[in-house]
């Protein structure tokens, strides 16, 4: 069986939801803390598509768009601690300087912060 997601038009702003938590047998919840590499820049062309589904493997992407599939980072949310104890912060980008928030404070950052972060939300602003 093959399963497959592909946009039909691309987004101003992509939000890319990541799971961090999981339920276990027992039914309780655990924190995920696995590492997850995401990039400063996202090409989606190869997730692009036309009106009708591909029939099979070898034509995803056939109808990727010419121009409109790139994007760049622009915010990152954070879950840090564990289920009974987490904290959320933000790092965003505003033109080339990126911040990190934390309740009350601001702090500068830089991108590779960002990219380092335990991310939960990932914000992509489209780029022609």
């Amino acid at each position: 069986a093959l399963k497959w997601l592909q946009l039909v038009r691309t987004p101003p702003v992509l939000t890319l939801h990541l799971k961090r938590f999981a339920a276990s047998l027992g039914g309780g919840t655990r924190k995920l803390s696995t590492p997850v590499p995401f990039p400063a820049r996202l090409d989606v062309a190869p997730f692009c598509g036309g009106e009708q589904p591909p029939a099979a493997v070898d034509e995803l992407g056939r109808d990727a768009p010419a121009s409109g599939a790139q994007y760049a980072l622009f915010g990152v949310v954070e879950h840090a601690g564990s289920l009974s104890g987490g904290h959320y912060t933000a790092y965003v980008r505003s033109g080339e300087q990126w911040r990190h928030y934390s309740d009350t404070s601001v702090s500068e950052a830089s991108e590779a912060q960002a990219l380092r972060a335990e991310a939960f939300l990932l914000f992509y602003e489209r780029v022609e």
